[in-house]
């Protein structure tokens, strides 16, 4: 049951992180972590550090989103 549950909220995660990336004018099938992660690659301002340290607790999780 809780499995479940755990996976339905990280589908609803990635959803809502999609639609925000969206709203802001980035490309509809891209959640907030990868485009900020491709930002990174372009050398312009993006919050991956806070992302990656404050949020998620993952030191990769920008990069890791942007690959898959």
């Amino acid at each position: 049951m809780f499995q479940k549950i755990g996976k339905w909220f990280g589908r609803v995660s990635i959803s809502f992180s999609i639609f925000v990336n969206t709203l802001f004018g980035g490309k509809n099938n891209q959640t907030v972590s990868a485009r900020q992660y491709f930002r990174l690659t372009q050398n312009k301002w993006n919050f991956c550090f806070l992302i990656n340290g404050l949020f998620w607790w993952e030191e990769d999780h920008c990069r890791n989103s942007y690959e898959k």
